[in-house]
């Protein structure tokens, strides 16, 4: 079990929900939207990025569990 393919699907719609919000940004500007880019937009790559190592780290876990396993049979 790997959890590569669903890490390259996580980072390519981050991807795009990066250029998506930066479009919405340049056209939407009023206080409703900065508190909403603050609150959000803004923290979401640091948390992205941390669910990111977590899955890594949950990945290699996974992995050695399967193969201490395997190493059982």
């Amino acid at each position: 079990m790997s959890f590569q393919p669903d890490k390259s699907h996580l980072e390519n719609a981050f991807t795009l929900l990066k250029q998506q919000a930066s479009q919405t940004n340049e056209e939407w500007k009023d206080s409703v939207q900065e508190r909403f880019y603050n609150q959000f937009i803004h923290t979401l790559p640091s948390e992205f990025f941390a669910f990111i190592k977590e899955l890594d780290k949950l990945d290699h876990i996974f992995e050695k569990t399967e193969k201490d396993i395997n190493d059982l049979i």
